[in-house]
């Protein structure tokens, strides 16, 4: 299983198209097209664009974490577990066993985006 946190609007993200060092040091939150390093990432859209492209919409988890069943689930493997015939049966139950830590990440990138906002620009 893959869990994702979107925002739900635009975020300004670092680029660093335009640093010949890719960003070490730089400090410059004008936007790209201003000779900046900074771009307006919209998650919303690329998610659509995704779906799109995958003819499939994909599962949203509310604050419980309550990771809603599939048509999928258990039934799709990848890399060296599904050479060794391995399924949805090894991750029976890993989604409880995360659901603390991917609250903790969504507090800490709440925290992230917030401390980001703040930031004086000098």
């Amino acid at each position: 299983a893959v869990v994702s946190t979107q925002s739900t609007g635009k975020e300004k993200v670092w680029y660093h198209s335009n640093c010949s060092n890719r960003g070490k040091g730089c400090y410059n939150t004008a936007l790209t097209d201003r000779g900046g390093c900074c771009i307006w990432y919209n998650e919303e859209k690329y998610l659509r664009d995704l779906e799109e492209y995958i003819d499939n919409t994909l599962p949203v988890v509310d604050r419980s974490f309550a990771v809603p069943v599939n048509e999928f689930d258990g039934k799709v493997t990848y890399g060296e577990r599904r050479k060794a015939g391995g399924g949805g049966a090894l991750y029976q139950g890993h989604s409880l066993e995360i659901a603390s830590s991917v609250a903790e990440l969504y507090e800490l990138e709440m925290r992230c985006q917030n401390s980001y906002m703040t930031l004086k620009v000098v």
